[in-house]
């Protein structure tokens, strides 16, 4: 893996960005960020992603794989650290981790357009390790309401889990943390 750049800013060392639209009249009502990756961190004290053999380069901060830097469309860069963080040492191998946060806030300027608007979702400084067998990634859910209306879509219910699987050894175990807040008809 190698970093991807493209906000072209000096002060990041990497980022990405991707296209999100608020439909007429919505409001987004929940926005939760979800990153992961792995740090490359090793138990033998070298760098790698996996227990294959191959080395990797560690990001620049290493401990501070639960905060990133988040901008909503032409706002600046604000640091997000997660509410919920997970990180596993994964014995000769590397160190993943995910984290969670939620920006709804972010969102403020894009409530309830009238008419659909895109909306740019940059992440940077997000910290894996780079080289053979690292990873490291970033999404987004919004959830939406919209007013009474024609054209407002027939209500659905989406029942949404955060999961997390470790491996130590030959046991797997799986964490799962649901979305509690429920968006009701207005």
């Amino acid at each position: 893996m190698q970093y991807v750049d493209t906000d072209a800013d000096p002060s990041t060392f990497d980022s990405s960005t991707a296209r999100v639209a608020v439909p007429p009249g919505a409001s987004v009502d929940i926005a939760l960020l979800y990153w992961g990756g792995d740090t490359g961190a090793s138990s033998n004290g070298g760098a790698r992603c996996s227990q294959i053999g191959s080395t990797a380069t560690p990001p620049p901060t290493r401990g501070a794989a639960d905060t990133v830097r988040v901008k909503v469309g032409t706002g600046g860069y604000l640091p997000i650290q997660a509410s919920t963080f997970d990180s596993v040492p994964a014995g000769g191998g590397g160190e993943p981790f995910q984290g969670r946060a939620d920006i709804t806030t972010l969102f403020a300027p894009v409530q309830r357009p009238a008419a659909l608007t895109t909306v740019d979702v940059t992440v940077a400084d997000l910290q894996t390790a780079t080289g053979t067998n690292c990873s490291g990634g970033w999404t987004v859910l919004l959830v939406y309401t919209y007013p009474s209306g024609a054209d407002r879509p027939s209500r659905r219910t989406r029942p949404t889990y955060r999961r997390s699987a470790t491996s130590r050894s030959s046991t797997v175990s799986w964490a799962s943390d649901p979305v509690r807040r429920l968006v009701r008809s207005r």
